[in-house]
């Protein structure tokens, strides 16, 4: 809806959430959500009031949460730099999953579009042959900088 303020880092977890858990599910539970966050339901309940109350989820008493139109492309996009962070982390830094994952839901609300797709683009290029021949040299070279 327009004139809402932009939701915080917290509610975009659970918009995340809510985004992923619901397709597969013909909307998110609340006991999902909670259990994807690894938090209680009653804690659920109030950020979805909030959600709510910024056009982000729809929910019918007691039933599933669909995210809006709107919180289906937040939900997505937030989504997507996690997924592209925790790319990004694994190839160039070598992070095991649990670690690239947590930095990457850590990193995801900080980042803007511009320096997103900068990440991609960088994440593409060491995916690439060309970039997995210069992957280790920049392995080095991080290394380095991290004995300074």
């Amino acid at each position: 809806m327009p004139g809402h303020a932009p939701i915080s880092p917290k509610m975009q977890d659970y918009l995340e959430a809510v985004t992923a858990l619901a397709p597969a599910r013909g909307g998110a539970r609340v006991a999902d959500i909670a259990r994807r966050l690894g938090v209680r339901m009653p804690t659920v309940n109030s950020a979805l009031r909030v959600l709510r109350g910024a056009g982000m989820i729809t929910q019918a008493r007691y039933g599933a949460v669909h995210p809006t139109p709107r919180g289906l492309k937040e939900g997505r996009g937030i989504e997507r730099s996690h997924l592209g962070l925790r790319s990004f982390l694994r190839l160039v830094t070598g992070a095991g999953e649990r670690a690239a994952d947590a930095e990457a839901c850590r990193l995801e609300h900080a980042v803007s579009p511009r320096t997103m797709s900068a990440i991609e683009a960088m994440t593409a290029f060491y995916s690439s042959a060309a970039g997995r021949a210069r992957l280790k040299e920049l392995r080095t070279f991080i290394r380095g900088r991290r004995r300074r």
